[in-house]
């Protein structure tokens, strides 16, 4: 079973962060995807596409995500909205 990684990001760019995380992650030995939601983060989710190990990234771009918290972005899965593929 692949491995969600939670990107940190400021919307538009990706924190270092996420590639010490991806990093660690992939030290497990299972494939990672990375989960980039907040409002306006294309850029960080084009980022993620690039770093080695990342298997897919999903995106939720969404206004009411651009804060980053946990339960927004919860709230946002339940109500069906899919993640987008990058």
């Amino acid at each position: 079973m692949p491995i969600l990684l939670l990107a940190e990001h400021s919307n538009g760019e990706l924190n270092p962060a996420t590639g010490k995380a991806l990093a660690a992650a992939s030290a497990l030995g299972d494939k990672v995807d990375v989960l980039v939601a907040g409002g306006s983060c294309k850029p960080a989710a084009q980022a993620a596409a690039k770093l080695k190990g990342v298997r897919k990234v999903l995106m939720a771009d969404a206004p009411q995500l651009q804060h980053g918290l946990a339960e927004e972005i919860a709230d946002h899965r339940a109500a069906g909205a899919p993640p987008i593929t990058v």
